[in-house]
């Protein structure tokens, strides 16, 4: 498992640049493929030669979303494989691993419980589909924006036929 290391303290040179609250991502990916009739479940499907789950952690790593700390939740069953492609693709981005729950409320759940149990005032949490890799950093850097004025907010798209 790659290492986890602990969110940057208040005072850190990043909140004094940035002057803004701490930011977390909790990435949930719990499918098991069998609706898409796949081999294996979506989140491990590969987009551009790569494991869908890894294009989206590498989105919510990226160094001008400041996300202090980023958590995987995953199937019990499927936590050793993420390790394996980890090894596979040589992937050094800090992340906790987390075991889901039977539903995906408990998933986030779990998630939420992997960040700093008093987490600095004002710290926002992203929770996010492990297989949504597309969404443009703009929009998460808005929806952490949108956050930090309006505490709870939903991103989102029209669906499309």
């Amino acid at each position: 498992m790659p290492p986890t290391f602990p969110p940057l303290p208040e005072n850190s040179p990043t909140h004094q640049l940035t002057n803004s609250p701490p930011r977390y991502a909790v990435i949930v990916a719990g499918g098991s493929g069998q609706r898409m009739g796949a081999d294996r479940p979506k989140q491990f499907l590969l987009l551009a030669g790569e494991p869908v789950l890894l294009h989206t952690l590498r989105r919510f790593a990226e160094p001008a979303l400041r996300v202090e700390q980023l958590v995987v939740v995953l199937p019990a069953a499927q936590l050793d494989y993420w390790r394996e492609l980890l090894a596979d693709y040589q992937v050094e981005i800090p992340h906790t691993l987390v075991e889901g729950g039977e539903t995906r409320w408990a998933s986030v759940k779990a998630g939420l419980a992997a960040l700093p149990a008093a987490p600095p005032s004002g710290a926002l949490v992203a929770v996010h589909d492990g297989v949504r890799p597309l969404v443009p950093a703009r929009v998460v850097e808005a929806t952490y924006q949108a956050a930090a004025t309006h505490q709870d907010v939903v991103a989102a798209v029209p669906p499309k036929d």
